[in-house]
């Protein structure tokens, strides 16, 4: 047998049948050549509606819509600017010095003897001496949790009933802010229980975007109550109260317990 006249062969066998593809091809191409075009057409058409078009208008709403979050942040600047530079600072910082006279920021022991005093002073009511809870001095300050922190006083005093109520109606507009918890009163003798509170200011995340809050009317009111309380006088925008008490003047001695209390005798 012939080696090279079967692979001839099988060379011959296969240029046929390529001949034979060439020519159905072509066949074929000649019966739909008018439809390639178009189809050519179509298939780039979908390929730049999909690729190109649509993501191009995706990114235009995108952009339309950035813009628009920023002309909105863009008018709360304005908006905030305008407001800050319209504001009475001198005012401002009175309101800012009257609030944190009422409700201090830290526990505020010279506040609190002149709230005392100032309301002994214009009753007549006799102060035999107090004591001071001060609570966990070691706590900081980021460590307090929402609500408000006191510091509370044991307070004895000497005076009629009617001393006595007329001291408690001036406690309650007197800086700082005290609310009186309990009271007992015998024979021209009591013993109250004061709650004097404070407030540290809370961290301060300033955001660009955000509005400034503006005082409601109820806010402002309230601030006018607040000028209008007892120990504060009011000289060319500073708040500062009528009387004052210095350790000199006062006598007040210190005795610490093993309790964290401290025993004043001041008077």
């Amino acid at each position: 047998m012939d080696i090279s006249q079967g692979i001839k062969g099988i060379n011959l066998q296969t240029d046929n049948n390529l001949n034979l593809d060439r020519g159905s091809f072509l066949i074929f191409y000649n019966k739909n050549k008018d439809y390639v075009l178009p189809l050519v057409v179509l298939v780039i058409s979908i390929f730049i509606l999909f690729f190109v078009v649509i993501p191009e208008i995706n990114q235009y709403f995108a952009s339309r819509a950035q813009l628009e979050t920023e002309n909105q942040k863009l008018e709360v600047l304005k908006n905030s600017y305008n407001f800050l530079t319209g504001l009475d600072q001198t005012q401002s910082e009175s309101d800012l010095n009257l609030l944190t006279k009422t409700l201090p920021t830290e526990k505020d022991s010279i506040g609190i003897i002149n709230a005392v005093s100032a309301a002994s002073s214009k009753t007549g009511i006799s102060i035999v001496n107090y004591r001071f809870t001060p609570g966990n001095l070691s706590k900081a300050t980021d460590e307090i949790n929402t609500q408000y922190p006191f510091i509370s006083m044991e307070l004895n005093t000497q005076g009629s009933g009617i001393m006595l109520k007329d001291f408690v109606n001036e406690l309650n507009r007197t800086v700082p802010l005290i609310e009186v918890s309990s009271i007992k009163h015998k024979d021209n003798t009591a013993t109250l229980i004061l709650q004097f509170y404070y407030k540290p200011f809370p961290p301060q995340n300033i955001n660009d975007e955000s509005p400034i809050s503006l005082l409601s009317g109820k806010d402002k009111v309230l601030i006018g109550d607040l000028y209008t309380w007892n120990n504060l006088v009011v000289e060319n925008g500073m708040i500062s109260s009528d009387i004052n008490i210095s350790s000199s003047s006062a006598n007040i001695n210190l005795t610490s317990s093993s309790s964290s209390q401290v025993n004043f005798s001041p008077f």
